[in-house]
């Protein structure tokens, strides 16, 4: 978002070749699940925030279109306040989402490190073919996440597009000279949610096959019980 978040298979590369180094003093399998696990609760939350910003954002453009030219100005502000808001969150999401493939990297590369030290043929065998499920369905993540930005990059560059153009015509006859423009950004925060939403489909999923407690999905922060 904004900036392409760092791919997970090139992270997991990474991690691997540092698993090497830091095997004698690495987290035990359920150590680094739960590590991995807490880094896509902390992904699932940006998410959520990204995509009530993503709203608040329509919201105020939207109500800019729909203002009376006398209003125009403080509706513009408003409007101008929440697409930096929407651009601070994307890169939030990113760096989170970097850490979340690093973290899930490092657990994997770490999976495999350790196959070495299996000494039954069968048990090895399993972890191997169970790792390897592990891997691809993770992948999966990060082919949403990719999705995601792919409809996000262009749908917040045309968010930036209107403000400046408004910037410079902040009148009724040029809030009417684009409207097709807003009907078209309109639908693109349809596909932007609804991708953000997959993301979050595809975490609540490798979640919880990834748990070492019951639970089809992790709870966003929000809604936790005290």
């Amino acid at each position: 978002m904004s900036k392409r978040f760092i791919p997970f298979v090139y992270l997991v590369i990474f991690a691997f070749g540092m698993a090497a180094f830091m095997i004698g003093c690495a987290s035990t399998g359920p150590q680094q699940a739960t590590k991995a696990t807490s880094s896509m609760r902390d992904t699932k939350d940006e998410l959520l925030l990204t995509k009530a910003q993503v709203r608040a954002t329509m919201t105020s453009l939207n109500s800019l279109v729909g203002q009376s030219e006398n209003d125009l100005r403080k509706q513009y502000d408003q409007y101008t306040k929440e697409v930096k808001s929407t651009d601070k969150q994307a890169k939030k999401l990113r760096d989170r989402a970097d850490k979340m493939n690093a973290q899930s990297g490092a657990h994997f590369a770490t999976w495999e490190k350790n196959l070495e030290t299996i000494q039954n043929p069968d048990i090895r065998k399993r972890s191997e073919e169970r790792r390897a499920q592990a891997f691809d369905s993770y992948k999966k993540i990060d082919t949403a996440m990719q999705s995601a930005n792919e409809a996000f990059d262009p749908f917040l560059s045309n968010l930036k597009d209107i403000q400046r153009y408004l910037g410079n015509d902040l009148t009724a006859l040029g809030i009417l000279s684009i409207f097709p423009v807003f009907e078209n950004v309109n639908a693109n925060a349809t596909t932007v949610e609804e991708r953000l939403d997959a993301v979050i489909a595809e975490i609540d999923r490798v979640a919880a096959e990834m748990s070492t407690s019951k639970g089809s999905q992790i709870p966003s922060k929000g809604s936790q019980t005290q």
